[in-house]
């Protein structure tokens, strides 16, 4: 099945769920993997429901039988809860300051489209309050070397919430936020919605930041409608040796890439095109 909505397509094999009550929007490229971590206690891996596809989001159009990989943002549905995996975005540098500013062409169609979508399927239309919240962590203030920007402990949690066109928060803290960060629950909010997004801390030396990801799933555990007895903590501990299964596989592949790579050194580049 095929729902449009502007320059965004998603793919669904079923129809779309009604009783939505939350949308949950993160991205398993953030170093630590806390909100994929966090996300993935309610997911378990399963398989996306589906995928939102867009000619603007950049995807390797290339594939292979062994991990084939479906275009566009994965979403999952989780009883009255949505996941949106924002896997794939412009690549956007700090600096130089113009370079960050051409993607804003590329990204800011495909989230006005998709939270557009999230108002039509489940914005007040099916009786239901919608809630479009962001996860993520203060690990990118490592980055801006300032002391400006505050970094949690990787238990402690910090919430900005959106309110038609501003920003509100009740604490002093600064934060420093991703392109997707401040964008997904800003133009919900323009559009009337609730939004916000939720920090949690981090550990600057953890590939996998185990502790923040168990602060960002206890929030939403909590702010859910969910049973905690079914959503426990052996299925986070199953999403936590999930991700750490899949960087140990990453490094392994990383590793094997530098050994061709410095084989390549000493022959000949291949030439091979398509197309």
């Amino acid at each position: 099945m095929l729902t449009q909505q502007g320059t965004i397509d998603i793919y669904h094999q079923h129809d779309l769920p009604l009783d939505i009550n939350k949308v949950i929007v993160y991205s398993e490229n953030d170093y630590g993997g806390a909100a994929h971590v966090a996300a993935q206690a309610f997911i378990q891996g399963e398989d996306a429901d589906a995928y939102i596809v867009s000619h603007l989001i950049k995807n390797m159009v290339f594939n292979q039988s062994v991990d084939f990989e479906f275009p566009g943002w994965p979403v999952h549905f989780v009883e009255d809860m949505v996941f949106i995996n924002v896997n794939k975005w412009p690549h956007t540098p700090i600096i130089p300051i113009e370079e960050a500013e051409a993607t804003w062409i590329y990204a800011y169609q495909p989230v006005r489209d998709t939270v557009k979508a999230i108002q039509n399927l489940w914005g007040g239309l099916t009786g239901c309050e919608v809630t479009v919240q962001y996860l993520t962590t203060t690990h990118i203030h490592d980055n801006m070397q300032s002391d400006y920007f505050t970094s949690l402990k990787p238990s402690e949690i910090a919430t900005y919430e959106f309110t038609g066109m501003a920003l509100h928060t009740k604490n002093e803290l600064h934060s420093f936020f991703t392109p997707p960060a401040w964008l997904f629950p800003t133009l919900a909010a323009g559009v009337g919605l609730t939004s916000s997004t939720i920090f949690s801390g981090h550990d600057t030396d953890e590939v996998v930041d185990a502790n923040a990801a168990q602060r960002l799933w206890t929030y939403l555990l909590d702010c859910s409608n969910l049973d905690g007895r079914t959503w426990n903590k052996t299925k986070f501990n199953r999403s936590l040796r999930m991700a750490r299964e899949e960087v140990a596989r990453t490094t392994e592949m990383l590793e094997d890439i530098k050994k061709t790579l410095a084989k390549a050194n000493h022959t000949d580049a291949p030439q091979g095109m398509w197309g």
